[in-house]
């Protein structure tokens, strides 16, 4: 099936040869929203009928080839989930899209969004990519929604980076749950970019298995609400930092211990010692000097 006006007119039974042929056609002009949704539609031609639609349903077909999609330029919403999608093509003319919905497609590179700068939501979940594939954004198209996108959904499509996410500085909600982020410290670096960021689902991705990963992110994300559909709470914010804190106290206090040799250390390392040498050792007149002159030369080294 063609999505155009033949197509149109058959799907609300219209015949050419009735009698209220241009009244119909002219309400169906006027319809701000279409739903084509399960028509088995594969391919987009002419449709006249549709241009001045606002929000159009085209999920649950057969589509591969959106291209036409650029006719409908008064779009706000348009719903394409479930469809055999693997380019995104059409969107250049789609200036007042407001609302994309592509989920469960073969999109592996997120692009062709320059224009859509009222894009306020991105739901792109799930796409049936090969094992070797991972989903992509074309810097273009994240530098023009930088200031307009508020939500972006994306989990399920192997994302190893939020590094090309760091410029969404707008963004207030983002689903990356169930990909392949599997360093903390660079998530949580591209976090702190995202400075209007308050709701985050990232639910079944290798950092996950780390220990003390939700702190981690919680405090790379000083507005944060909700993490994995968790409210929150002031009380849980200031348990993260004091126990962020903690941890930095302790490692500085480790790193610093380090630094000097002392007595307890030796005497631990002469126990070790075979008992000719250790005997050698004890038998030394006062090795406790050259332990106090090791940690001088050190402190004058620094």
């Amino acid at each position: 099936m063609i999505l155009d006006d033949d197509f149109v007119l058959k799907s609300v039974n219209l015949e050419v040869n009735t009698d209220d042929f241009i009244e119909k056609c002219q309400s169906i002009r006027s319809k701000s929203h279409i739903k084509l949704n399960k028509k088995n539609i594969k391919a987009i031609g002419e449709a006249i009928l549709c241009r001045n639609a606002n929000v159009l349903f085209l999920q649950d077909n057969k589509l591969s080839d959106i291209s036409n999609l650029k006719q409908f330029s008064r779009l706000t919403h348009l719903y394409l989930q479930n469809n055999d999608i693997v380019f995104m093509d059409g969107f250049q003319n789609l200036v007042c899209l407001e609302k994309l919905y592509l989920g469960s497609n073969s999109i592996s590179v997120v692009e062709n969004l320059e224009n859509c700068r009222e894009l306020e939501e991105l739901h792109i979940g799930t796409q049936r990519l090969e094992p070797t594939e991972k989903m992509i954004f074309d810097p273009r198209s994240i530098e023009a929604l930088a200031e307009c996108l508020l939500v972006l959904n994306c989990p399920g499509n192997s994302i190893s980076s939020m590094k090309e996410l760091e410029k969404l500085t707008s963004l207030e909600e983002l689903d990356i749950s169930c990909n392949k982020l599997n360093e903390i410290d660079e998530v949580c670096s591209s976090l702190e970019k995202m400075t209007s960021l308050h709701t985050i689902a990232c639910e079944f991705n290798p950092i996950c298995t780390l220990r003390n990963y939700k702190g981690k992110m919680v405090m790379a994300m000083p507005s944060i609400k909700t993490f994995n559909n968790v409210d929150v709470t002031r009380g849980m914010y200031a348990f993260y930092k004091a126990l962020t804190r903690d941890k930095e106290k302790k490692k500085a206090k480790a790193t610093s211990s380090q630094e000097y040799v002392t007595m307890d250390d030796i005497h631990d390392i002469v126990k070790e010692l075979p008992t000719g040498l250790r005997e050698v050792v004890n038998r030394t007149e006062d090795y406790t000097a050259h332990i106090d002159l090791i940690n001088r030369n050190e402190f004058t080294n620094k």
